[in-house]
């Protein structure tokens, strides 16, 4: 009994309206915007490459650690920083179009021409 009043008097949460979910979009849409305009700029001021085959990323300079991803041949991808054979790299996620970053082998990765 007690459970049925308490389910009459409590607050309820507010429904989202049309427009705050236009608002929500416009809001994320502005976002990749600007990470758009910050992948430009990183890819005028650091190195970038295009991966000559298909490739994993990893989460760390080594083969036996966890795949972050899996990119296809002719991805565009910015250099952060190079050790011996592994380059850090940020790219957008082909899956959900987002900012990631992982490691690649160097032998995976051309010059743009």
């Amino acid at each position: 009994m007690f459970y049925s009043y308490y389910t009459i008097f409590s607050i309820k949460p507010e429904v989202a309206t049309k427009e705050d979910i236009r608002q929500i979009n416009l809001k994320q849409d502005t976002i990749i915007q600007y990470i758009n305009l910050l992948n430009e700029q990183l890819k005028q001021t650091k190195d970038y490459r295009i991966t000559n085959r298909i490739c994993e990323v990893k989460l760390k300079p080594k083969r036996k650690t966890l795949k972050v991803s899996k990119l296809h041949k002719g991805f565009k991808l910015v250099i952060l920083q190079v050790t011996h054979k592994w380059a850090l790299v940020s790219y957008f996620d082909p899956k959900d179009n987002l900012p990631q970053t992982g490691w690649i082998m160097k032998k995976y990765l051309d010059k743009p021409e």
